[in-house]
C-alpha cells in the first residue's frame, strides 16, 4: 500500500510541476529570442550606416572625377583655340 502510495505522490507532485516546466521554458525561449533580435538589429543598424557612408563616399569620389573630365564644350573650344596643323 505504501508503495501505491508513494506512485500517486509522484504523480500528484510532477503534475503540479509540469505547467510550471512549460510556462518556463516559454519564458525563457522568448527571454532567449528577444535578447537575440535586439542584439540581430543593433548589428543590422551598424551595417546600414556602414554603407550609407560609404555609398557616399563613392558619390563625392564620383562627383570629383566627373569634375575634372573635360566636357564637349571644352573639347570644342580647346580645337578652334588651338588647331591641328596637318601641313606643318
Amino acid at each position: 500500500m505504501e508503495g501505491a502510495y508513494n506512485y500517486l505522490y509522484c504523480v500528484s507532485t510532477m503534475l503540479d510541476v509540469y505547467p510550471f516546466r512549460i510556462v518556463g521554458f516559454l519564458f525563457g525561449f522568448s527571454l532567449a529570442s528577444s535578447y537575440a533580435a535586439y542584439h540581430l538589429l543593433e548589428e543590422y543598424q551598424k551595417a546600414s550606416a556602414a554603407l550609407q557612408a560609404s555609398v557616399e563616399e563613392l558619390k563625392l569620389s564620383t562627383e570629383k572625377v566627373t569634375s575634372c573630365q573635360p566636357t564637349r564644350m571644352d573639347l570644342l573650344t580647346y580645337n578652334f583655340r588651338y588647331p591641328l596643323m596637318l601641313d606643318g
